[in-house]
């Protein structure tokens, strides 16, 4: 390394733009606050779609394998010379998965005695195995042992909240274990004045004379969104309620409960334009680290509704800030929905309070400086 060059840091990701989920939203916000620091390339599959370019960073985008597909998933050819390539040139490696490229860059980085920073941003052997078709515990167990393999060979595991640390310690995990909490922008993520709300919603084409209930991200299996559908079927006729779901397509969510007040929004990379229609946001999920989605939510002043699952109940104190109910409890979400929906003045009070409590603990610049300590300490 070059006493007056910047390090190199090659950065491994198995999904990004214009493929819109949380290691993507975390990168495009990390990745340009490091450019003082670090000389940075970005290593991903290449997705159809426009990718917003960032100042000082270089991508390397990988060819997805044709017509093979999870979902909106799609592998890459990972190409084994240029993983070698990249690798040769980077003063060390920081992954954000331990799948195709993830994978293939911590097998090679080690190879090559290359510095490895990993970050775990899910217990990804659930998500795995829960997408498998057949045998799904079988396809956990599976996962958890070549995730355990792979991340072996890191000097230190980043993982964005205590909750998650502490799964991947009953996983055996043996490595040095950090928590480095993600952020959000709040110039961005901001809400909206009262009397310009009417006319945001109409211009996404939503309904601006009832209630919106939303949820913005994957639309994976883990995500349960079907439970969210279930209890706005519930509550539809007595609050008149609508329902957004963004990030995906339709035919991925297994429900029979779909009613005519629900619309559906693909991917998208203007979430906060969302997110500030929003009265209400339900994160429904099974299994989650430390969600952005609702981090952002927040920001824009909307109340949160989640089951208390990663690191959820250390920045969601239920009736203070948000209300908690248990995963598929649609009965308790359906009534925490109703309650809110008729209590104006308690909506609004955990809304704001919402919002303070993002304004008081969650910035990205504050998570690229700890970010980046912990890469420089491993160089």
């Amino acid at each position: 390394m070059s006493a007056i060059n910047k390090p190199k840091l090659l950065v491994a990701a198995d999904s990004y733009l214009p493929r819109w989920d949380g290691i993507a939203r975390t990168l495009s916000e990390l990745l340009p606050q490091m450019t003082q620091d670090f000389e940075i390339r970005l290593i991903i599959p290449d997705y159809p779609g426009e990718r917003p370019s960032l100042e000082g960073v270089t991508y390397v985008p990988l060819p997805l394998i044709p017509l093979v597909h999870s979902g909106d998933f799609r592998f890459p050819c990972v190409l084994p010379w240029v993983i070698k390539r990249q690798l040769e040139w980077a003063d060390i490696l920081w992954t954000h998965t331990a799948v195709s490229i993830g994978g293939t860059c911590i097998r090679e980085a080690a190879k090559q005695n290359v510095p490895i920073v990993s970050m775990i941003h899910s217990a990804e052997w659930v998500v795995y195995g829960k997408a498998a078709l057949i045998a799904k515990q079988l396809a956990e167990l599976v996962w958890l042992w070549i995730a355990r393999k792979r991340y072996g060979k890191a000097n230190i595991l980043l993982t964005p909240g205590e909750t998650t640390k502490q799964e991947l310690l009953n996983a055996n995990f043996q490595e040095q274990i950090a928590t480095t909490p993600p952020g959000v922008n709040l110039d961005q993520f901001s809400p909206l004045p009262k009397q310009a709300i009417a006319a945001h919603r109409q211009s996404l084409g939503l309904p601006t004379d009832r209630p919106l209930i939303g949820y913005v991200g994957r639309f994976g299996p883990e995500k349960s969104l079907e439970t969210l559908i279930e209890a706005h079927a519930n509550i539809e006729a007595e609050t008149n309620a609508h329902l957004v779901l963004v990030g995906g397509l339709r035919q991925e969510i297994r429900s029979k409960h779909f009613g005519k007040n629900v619309t559906v929004v693909g991917p998208t990379v203007d979430p906060h334009l969302y997110y500030q229609a929003m009265d209400v946001y339900v994160l429904t999920s099974l299994t989650e680290s430390f969600p952005l989605g609702i981090l952002e939510a927040m920001a824009c002043g909307v109340t949160p509704v989640s089951t208390p699952v990663g690191a959820i109940p250390t920045f969601i104190s239920s009736g203070k800030n948000g209300l908690l109910f248990q995963p598929k409890n649609v009965g308790e979400l359906s009534r925490h929905l109703k309650i809110l929906l008729a209590d104006k003045t308690k909506l609004e009070s955990l809304g704001q309070a919402a919002r303070k409590t993002v304004e008081d603990g969650y910035t990205w610049k504050a998570a690229a400086a700890r970010i980046t300590r912990h890469i420089q300490d491993h160089l």
